[in-house]
């Protein structure tokens, strides 16, 4: 009689759970469903550090962020039209 109470409020406590829901849009599960051979590709980390636009030309068509590589090595992103170092943490 005890562990059919237990189980009883178990169960209870489990349907109060909220239920996981599904991840919106497009997933990569569903993208290899459709077309089984596809090759997902993964964002780099430079992707996610690029800046948006430049501080000085901000939304200038020609405005475009680019790798810059210094003669010690160094690489860090400029906006190709003014030259100026492009802020990350913008």
């Amino acid at each position: 009689m005890k562990q059919e109470n237990i189980v009883e409020k178990a169960l209870a406590i489990l349907s109060r759970q909220p239920k996981s829901q599904p991840p919106k849009g497009v997933t990569v599960a569903d993208v290899l469903r459709v077309l089984p051979r596809a090759k997902v590709i993964l964002p780099t980390v430079e992707d996610l550090t690029k800046p948006k636009s430049c501080e000085h030309c901000g939304a200038n068509k020609h405005a475009k962020i680019v790798r810059r590589t210094w003669p010690d090595g160094k690489l860090d992103w400029m906006c190709q039209r003014c030259g100026r170092e492009a802020n990350p943490n913008q």
